[in-house]
């Protein structure tokens, strides 16, 4: 009906030559986040950030962003908060999407207004590794850290990681399980700079 009302109002406008005062778009202006605090009961025994960490937290992935369908990490148009932490908390625009199988999918994105950017997320079951490109901001990384606990670091650039993305990359999910996470041919991103929990052996 108001549908119907809209499009009825319009050719009233358009039939007396008036202008027509069209309501405003709602836009979400507050994207969901993808990181939640880790509970301090999780955090006992896990082993000590890597060195090339300048600082480091412990955190939950919001499983309603890895969900497929609408509003998810694995649509492509999402736009969600990369909360790495409490001062950098970029809102993230995600371009591409490969679904490698039920609840496996690699997501690749970029910050919003950002040029240079690069946002990209490997999933594997509630397990995920990635990094968050930001020129001139830092550089950061998302790794598996325990069951239900993720990892979130800066990277120092005077002591970066030891590897970035290798073709034959695999998660390991938390039974043990490896899975080819590995973009297609056609879906390799622009940088290769992509961090994973578990690298091949």
């Amino acid at each position: 009906m108001r549908t119907q009302s809209l499009a009825q109002t319009l050719l009233v406008c358009v039939a007396l030559g008036v202008t027509p005062v069209l309501p405003a778009v709602t836009v979400d202006s507050d994207p969901e986040s993808l990181l939640l605090e880790a509970p301090k009961a999780l955090s006992a025994g896990i082993k000590a950030p890597p060195a090339f960490a300048s600082r480091s937290r412990l955190a939950r992935l919001d499983p309603k962003l890895l969900q497929a369908g609408p509003g998810g990490l694995q649509q492509s148009g999402t736009r969600w908060k990369a909360n790495v932490f409490p001062d950098a908390e970029p809102v993230v625009t995600i371009a591409q999407v490969e679904v490698k199988g039920n609840d496996r999918f690699v997501a690749i994105g970029e910050v919003d207004g950002v040029p240079g950017s690069q946002v990209i997320l490997a999933c594997v079951e509630g397990v995920m590794a990635g990094s968050v490109a930001v020129p001139g901001r830092g550089q950061f990384q998302v790794e598996y850290a325990a069951p239900g606990l993720h990892r979130v670091n800066e990277v120092d650039p005077g002591r970066g990681p030891p590897c970035g993305l290798e073709l034959g990359s695999t998660l390991r999910t938390i039974d043990g399980r490896k899975h080819n996470a590995t973009p297609s041919p056609g879906f390799v991103p622009r940088m290769l700079d992509w961090f994973f929990a578990h690298p091949k052996p």
